[in-house]
């Protein structure tokens, strides 16, 4: 896919949306049939009852306070070109990244459990 950083194309261009195709049976090749989202990516259809993912504060300015609700074994964060940044092991519900060294703007934070990876969206002021 081609995409277009203009008029008809979404507008995600640096402000922490991403592109979403509408239906998978669309032709991706066309802007129509994309949209902008800021939703929780996750690699499962459905959130197992006890997790319960909170990212807060959100926007961060130095400490972000990760929740889960389950033991996170692995907490990654990238940039929206995906490049990483930070990874720590954690092997606890809850914990505090300190994020003060990173550049103001969109980032994904990765949580990973025994039996998913989770991916939130936060934003670096």
């Amino acid at each position: 896919m081609h995409y277009h950083d203009t008029i008809p194309w979404p507008d995600v261009d640096g402000n922490g949306l991403y592109l979403k195709l509408a239906d998978l049976a669309l032709d991706n090749s066309l802007a129509s049939s994309w949209s902008a989202s800021d939703e929780v990516i996750v690699s499962v259809e459905d959130l197992p009852g006890a997790l319960s993912l909170r990212l807060y504060p959100n926007p961060v300015r130095d400490f972000l306070h990760v929740e889960a609700g389950v033991e996170i074994r692995l907490l990654q964060i990238t940039d929206m070109q995906g490049r990483s940044l930070y990874s720590e092991v954690i092997n606890a519900a809850s914990c505090d990244i300190n994020l003060s060294g990173l550049r103001n703007g969109p980032y994904l934070v990765s949580i990973i459990t025994n039996g998913a990876t989770y991916t939130g969206k936060i934003i670096k002021e």
